[in-house]
């Protein structure tokens, strides 16, 4: 009835310094890892910090037949092509993940914990098609060049506080950002090996949103009433830039195509638990949520709901 189940796993807090590393090889490329962990604890504060180092690298060299049928007759083959693929991928990512708590007393405890991560990777992908029946495509072979890095940083915050014997005050909080830029480079060539289609685009998307939930629990005689609240905000805006170039008798298609979107969330909660007598419990109790979203871009009309629900 409160919306979420909250599975807590207890971290002991003990010094370690440990360092990692491992290598592995697949179709002669190879990935290196390189991890370590470092933490300690000191009175009522502790802390740590993780992070890694990964390098990886990948090929992947496949031969494709297509065989298309005539809609009318299935026993006609009106297509038949092979296309010989070979995709190369790099990625590198270093990670960060500092963590703090402290613990004055049994009645208190602050808990600070925090994610960066960087990823970068470097694709090239060729296509060469062979027609061995029908009609040749568009493109005989092209060659496509991707860059895309991922930055990504979490944050969480939890706090909590026994206010009196048999009252405790949770609250917890919490920022996600996320941002992806992307370049590609795209080109066609016909049979004889000239281009006839040069493309890039750009793209950038960025993700950001905030949470703040808390609840308040009480005992009274064999209840414990609990009432809280659970708000998120959320945006993401993204873009997406096409050029294309062209000779005649060959399609080109410039795009500017840009939009944002907006979710708000906002819950809340009252419940009673009852223990009518040792190992029987029942509860009750009543939850709102509302939903509110808002999208808008340069190719689309505005888009805005408005949705909620009582139980």
């Amino acid at each position: 009835i409160a919306g979420a189940i909250n599975i807590i796993l207890k971290q002991k807090a003990t010094s370690t310094q440990e360092l990692k590393t491992s290598w592995a090889q697949a179709g002669g490329q190879g990935s290196q890892v390189l991890e370590g962990q470092w933490s300690a604890k000191h009175a009522a504060w502790s802390w740590g910090l993780g992070s890694s180092l990964a390098k990886e690298r990948n090929e992947w060299i496949s031969a494709i037949s297509q065989i298309g049928l005539d809609p009318n007759d299935a026993d006609l083959v009106r297509t038949r092509r092979r296309t010989d693929k070979n995709e190369l991928v790099r990625t590198e990512t270093v990670s960060l993940a500092p963590r703090i708590a402290w613990k004055p007393s049994d009645a208190s405890s602050l808990n600070v914990d925090l994610l960066a991560r960087f990823r970068r990777t470097r694709s090239g992908v060729q296509d060469a098609r062979t027609m061995l029946a029908g009609d040749p495509p568009l493109y005989a072979a092209n060659d496509l060049l991707l860059k895309v890095e991922n930055t990504s940083v979490r944050s969480r915050l939890s706090w909590a506080r026994q206010l009196s014997k048999d009252t405790r005050l949770e609250i917890r909080s919490g920022l996600q950002y996320g941002r992806r830029p992307s370049d590609a480079r795209f080109f066609g060539f016909d049979a004889d090996g000239d281009t006839v289609l040069d493309e890039h685009t750009t793209g950038e998307a960025t993700d950001t949103s905030l949470t703040l939930a808390g609840k308040l629990r009480t005992a009274i005689d064999d209840h414990s009433l609990a009432a809280g609240w659970d708000a998120e905000r959320g945006r993401r805006d993204e873009s997406r830039i096409q050029r294309q170039s062209a000779p005649a008798g060959y399609p080109a298609l410039d795009l500017d195509e840009i939009y944002d979107a907006r979710v708000d969330r906002l819950a809340m909660f009252v419940q009673d638990e009852w223990e009518i007598r040792q190992g029987l419990t029942t509860y009750m109790g009543v939850r709102w949520e509302g939903l509110r979203t808002h999208s808008d871009g340069n190719g689309i009309l505005a888009v805005a709901n408005r949705s909620s629900v009582f139980s």
